[in-house]
């Protein structure tokens, strides 16, 4: 080291210096940061010492980094890269292949990654905390969690980095090489493919906008002011789906120059218009049936286009548009105070014939205040419309500066929006009619069409072009504003669209009573949704959001990602599908541009009540398998995933139905992906279809656990569909994705418990094969080869995962306490938004498992309480009769054992009542009868009781030769017999003894 450092100062010198022994002191990493980047401006040819060093300087710079605790394991970089706009589109084998050699590196605040000039080719992407890119002192912009910066350097397109990276606060990166990435490139000709156009990219597009092609902002400046405003941009590389610029409030603000690709101007969410530069336009221009084409995308001009430029001069205080990339995009940025800066010099040095230099003298404090605002209003005012709807439209204006020459507006373009002037001149001039015939646009004269709004063409009927014939400041108001202020005010549709809702036929109700009852006779209709709960339906009723769409314009297109479900209110849409190949092809593009519908095969139609983009909601399929076009204005209800979601958490039910619905539309799936499956590639065909045959279906939602960690089972899951993440102690370790599957060892039989936690990232679709049904196969298609070959290779898979899973978990947890996070929960380098989505879900997750848990106790508590009534009766009931039969055995013996008159039991409340013989009347002086009937006394039992009477019966009728005196009875007559018993010689009547029976068991 101490001689790298030696010949660092030697070849900067070109002298001897002696070492002495300060340098004899160990470097910091920002030491050696700025001794490489003194080198790096010295390396200019490759090959050479300086450079050698440089690279000894990096990687000891590298090492100092990393020798900070960072956890991080290739799998976790792996699952980061996927998340990055660059590599969406890169498969899984590509990535790992990149995630290998990244070497992630941890920095406090302060740290800087990348001085300003040095070397560069490396990719930078964030992992945790915050990178600022700064000059000169001033920071130029932030790459947070998830960003990246440095694909000019991946791409070789440059070579040193024109800021300062610095660790704005506690961060962890993770930087790409060039030679990585095309290494990655060589081994997998997929990839490659997909990036030739961005590596066919001509370094000369790196001084585009400024030196060669100038934007027409910047036309007449001088050369200086040229290589000054070239001194301070920042090259980028979007591609698509990233936002290049977002709606922002405040005073950092920058110009972005398009040279190269396709973007899509977005207001209040909605798509207005598409701009195209470079080779991309004429491309755009092909395609001449969207209504979203802007004006001037001219052939015949193809400068790079500019947006953002009024926010950095102060005519706007609020951005309110959203700039996002459709292709691959090159931009060239200017930050506003770089901007400023230059434009005050130049108008020093009397530069001022430009565009950039007038507006930056001129004071538009004048034009926020006292320019005639709101005249494409006119026709709102008129129809009635509310002061909150006119103002939602007014935020939502856009404001541009057009150069002189450009063509403003052509009726025969399909562009639906009304324009104004705000400042400058326009004129208009019909198509084949000479140029004098021309006329100059009176002020606040409105310009445009809405057609689908019953709103005509202006200024004329006829063909019309309105062109700038100076530099002039357009405020446009495009359909796309008025449809989504529509969208917010249904009370205003009336005024506007001459709409009537179905709820709005039916009085005495409230309109949001009316939609949800709309809502669930609609999905009445619907084979999909019908016999489902009605709370359920209506709790969709209540997330659902009103969508409005003109005639011509996309519902969905095919091929997008999509997470909704539409449901026709009013109007009627054309579905359309492509061909098979040519999705293929367009889907190994780097392009979220649309294909047009004049291309594809139109195979249905959508009328009122039909719903679309069920599957998709469910996360059955991912993408949209049709296109979807209006032809007429459609009134829709969406319904988003997420929202979707959280109410089936509510119902079990309703959840296990979709689920069935789930498992049945992907049946068909499942042979091909046992089939392509590498797990089972050296078994028999055979064997596999029986497989196929033998496992069983699954379907688990968002955050539902597949496996618990430590659980004992015997089966291998399979993902057919949907990401589902490996947690080891609630870490993640690894994210499976379709094709992905966990357990074989424990379907081998090499262990029992479950080493980790499977658990749902989305809707999964899985299969499980348990160990009876692998042996069952193997049995009637043996492959003993193949069987050993496996048993073999799992059990080493299965040692590899555990050891992996423990060192990941150990790591993350080291580096979750490291970095001051709370130990149990990581809430340390969230944003306030993320801290905020962090708390709601776990407050949700807290009170679904609160009302589970008190459900659960009441459930319980009913039970317990309905076996203690259970109890308590049959214990009264045996208490019951054992009393009764006690006081039987105690009646039966009184009555044997006492004279007088007999007891009884009554069967209505089994108590002893008396029967006593009729007594005649007491006489007056009943209380000196009742003292000696007390004092008589009381006669002794007689022996007699003891007979027994048909004991005596017996023995009397089994003498012979004797007559017996009972004998003559009991052969007499039964009726003479009998009456004479019970008269007796005196006819006076003789009681009857039933022993202690009940008064019905006694016989006449």
């Amino acid at each position: 080291m101490k001689s790298a450092l030696r010949s660092s100062v030697s070849l900067g010198s070109k002298k001897t210096t002696k070492w002495n022994s300060e340098d004899a002191q160990p470097l910091s990493a920002r030491q050696l940061a700025r001794r490489a980047g003194t080198m790096a401006m010295r390396a200019q040819e490759p090959g050479t010492l300086a450079e050698k060093v440089y690279n000894h300087l990096k990687q000891k710079t590298a090492k100092r980094s990393a020798a900070i605790g960072v956890g991080v394991s290739s799998q976790f970089i792996e699952n980061e890269l996927a998340n990055v706009a660059l590599l969406k589109q890169c498969s899984s084998a590509f990535l790992a292949f990149l995630a290998e050699d990244c070497t992630p590196s941890s920095y406090v605040a302060g740290d800087v990654i990348h001085e300003k000039g040095t070397f560069g080719s490396t990719l930078l992407f964030v992992l945790r905390g915050t990178v600022s890119a700064s000059r000169d002192g001033a920071k130029l912009m932030r790459v947070t969690k998830g960003q990246h910066i440095g694909e000019t350097m991946l791409f070789g397109l440059e070579n040193v980095w024109r800021v300062m990276l610095e660790a704005e606060t506690s961060c962890v990166v993770c930087e790409v090489e060039r030679s990585t990435f095309q290494k990655a490139l060589k081994r997998f000709p997929e990839e490659n493919t997909l990036y030739a156009p961005v590596l066919a990219i001509p370094h000369s597009a790196m001084t585009a906008g400024l030196h060669n092609r100038t934007a027409n902002i910047f036309e007449g400046l001088s050369h200086a002011a040229l290589h000054a405003l070239d001194h301070c941009t920042i090259n980028r590389l979007f591609f698509p789906g990233e936002k290049m610029l977002q709606e922002e409030l405040g005073d950092r603000f920058e110009v972005l120059i398009l040279v190269e690709g396709t973007v899509v101007v977005e207001i209040a969410g909605r798509v207005v218009r598409t701009k195209a530069c470079g080779s991309e336009l004429e491309e755009l221009l092909e395609n001449q049936e969207s209504s979203m084409i802007d004006a001037d995308n001219d052939a015949q001009d193809n400068s790079p286009a500019f947006f953002g430029e009024l926010e950095c001069l102060g005519a706007k205080p609020a951005r309110n548009i959203t700039l996002k990339a459709q292709t691959v995009c090159l931009c060239r940025i200017i930050n506003k105070e770089s901007l400023r800066k230059v434009s005050a010099d130049s108008l020093l040095q009397g530069d001022g014939d430009n565009l950039i230099m007038e507006m930056a003298e001129h004071d538009f404090q004048h034009f926020q205040n006292t320019a005639s605002r709101g005249s494409v209003f006119q026709d709102f005012v008129q129809a009635g419309c509310s002061q909150d709807f006119i103002e939602f439209m007014e935020r939502n204006l856009e404001v541009r500066l057009v150069t002189h020459g450009k063509l403003l507006w052509d009726s025969r373009s399909l562009q639906n929006s009304f324009h104004s002037i705000i400042r400058g001149n326009a004129y208009v001039t019909n198509p084949g009619v000479d140029f004098d015939a021309s006329r100059n646009l009176e002020v606040d004269e409105v310009f445009g069409n809405m057609t689908s709004l019953n709103m005509g063409a202006r200024p004329s009927a006829g063909p019309a072009r309105v062109t700038a014939a100076t530099d002039c400041l357009v405020e446009t108001l495009h359909q796309g504003v008025v449809v989504r202020a529509l969208e917010l005010f249904p009370d205003q549709r009336v005024k506007i669209l001459f709409l009537e809702a179905p709820s709005a036929r039916r009085g005495g109700k409230s309109q949001q009573v009316q939609k949800s009852q709309d809502f669930t006779d609609f999905l009445e209709m619907s084979p999909f949704f019908s016999g489902m709960d009605p709370n359920f339906v209506q709790d969709l009723s209540l997330v659902a959001v009103d969508r409005i769409f003109m005639q011509g314009e996309a519902i969905m297109h095919e091929g997008d990602v999509g997470h909704s479900m539409f449901i026709m209110v009013s109007g009627s849409a054309d579905v359309y599908v492509s061909d098979k190949a040519a999705a293929v092809i367009d889907k190994r593009k780097l392009s979220t541009k649309k294909k047009s519908t004049k291309h594809m095969s139109k195979v249905g139609r959508l009328a009122p009540g039909a719903v679309a983009g069920e599957l998709a909601m469910l996360g059955i399929i991912q993408t949209r398998s049709a296109t979807i076009q209006a032809s007429s204005m459609c009134v829709l209800w969406e319904v988003t995933q997420e929202k979707a979601m959280e109410i089936l958490d509510r119902f079990p039910q309703e959840r296990a139905l979709f689920g069935t619905v789930i498992v049945q539309n992907l049946d068909l799936t499942v042979p091909g992906r046992l089939l392509q499956l590498p797990l089972f590639k050296a078994f028999d065909r055979k064997f596999r279809m029986l497989v196929t045959l033998y496992c069983k279906r699954h379907a688990f939602f968002p955050d539902h656990t597949m496996v618990a960690e430590g659980e004992v089972g015997d089966k291998l899951w399979i993902l057919n569909l949907g990401p589902a993440s490996l947690l080891k102690g609630g870490f993640t370790v690894k994210l499976l994705g379709p094709g992905g599957h966990f357990g074989c060892d424990h379907m081998l039989g090499i262990t029992r418990c479950y080493v980790a936690a499977l658990k749902a990232v989305s809707v999964c679709h899985a299969l499980s094969l348990c160990r009876s049904s692998y042996l069952m196969a193997l049995e009637q298609y043996p492959s003993k080869a193949a069987h050993a070959e496996l048993l073999s290779t799992q059990k080493t898979e299965s040692n590899l995962l555990r050891e992996a899973a423990e060192r990941i978990a150990a790591r993350k947890r080291i580096f979750q306490r490291y970095q001051g996070e709370v130990k149990q929960h990581s809430v340390f380098f969230l944003s306030d938004e993320e801290l905020t989505a962090h708390v709601a879900r776990g407050w949700h997750e807290y009170t679904v498992m609160m009302r589970a848990k008190r459900l659960r106790l009441e459930k319980e508590r009913e039970e317990l309480d309905e076996q203690i009534e259970n109890w308590r009766n049959k214990n009264e009931a045996a208490q019951r009769k054992a009393s009764r039969n006690k006081r039987m055995k105690e009646l039966i013996k009184l009555n044997l054992s006492e004279r007088g008159p007999l007891r009884y039991m009554e069967d209505d409340d089994d108590e002893l009542v008396d029967f006593p013989q009729a007594l005649p009347l007491l006489p007056r002086q009943h209380k000196q009868l009742v003292s000696a009937l007390k004092a008589w006394p009381t006669p002794r039992p007689s022996p007699h009781y003891n007979l027994k009477l048909w004991g005596m019966v017996g023995e009397e009728l089994s003498e012979s030769g004797r007559e017996s005196t009972l004998l003559p009875m009991l052969s007499a007559s039964p009726r003479g017999n009998v009456q004479e018993a019970r008269s007796g010689p005196s006819g006076s009547a003789t009681p009857r003894k039933t022993f202690g029976l009940k008064r019905r068991d006694v016989h006449p």
